[in-house]
């Protein structure tokens, strides 16, 4: 818990790791962050903010620096390991490999070159 003042008391927000996920040596997850499932956080990383499904992420503070599978890989993907109600639909998965990767590939590839 975290004190503020005399009687205002905030709970401390969970963390919240999704299941196939790869968390790499001395990663930081700072209170409040989702890590979606299938995701891959490399060594050193400190996570501030949630981590869309199957993101790769490294560095202080994490960036999303690619994407683990294509939507249509995803799909193929859950498929062998998820029922059909517990899957991800495509709409989501190609809203978040849009909006984190294609939109944003002239900003990855200018922080893989530092």
């Amino acid at each position: 818990m975290v004190l503020k003042g005399n009687d205002d008391i905030q709970k401390a927000k969970d963390v919240i790791v999704e299941e196939d996920v790869l968390l790499s040596i001395n990663v930081t997850l700072l209170a409040g962050v989702i890590v979606g499932r299938g995701a891959v956080v490399g060594s050193g990383s400190v996570c501030r903010k949630s981590i869309p499904p199957y993101a790769i992420v490294i560095g202080n503070p994490a960036k999303i620096i690619g994407s683990k599978f294509s939507p249509r890989e995803v799909i193929a993907h859950e498929r062998t390991i998820y029922p059909e109600n517990e899957r991800l639909s495509l709409d989501l998965l190609q809203n978040n490999y849009k909006k984190y990767f294609i939109n944003k590939a002239h900003d990855i590839i200018k922080y893989n070159d530092l």
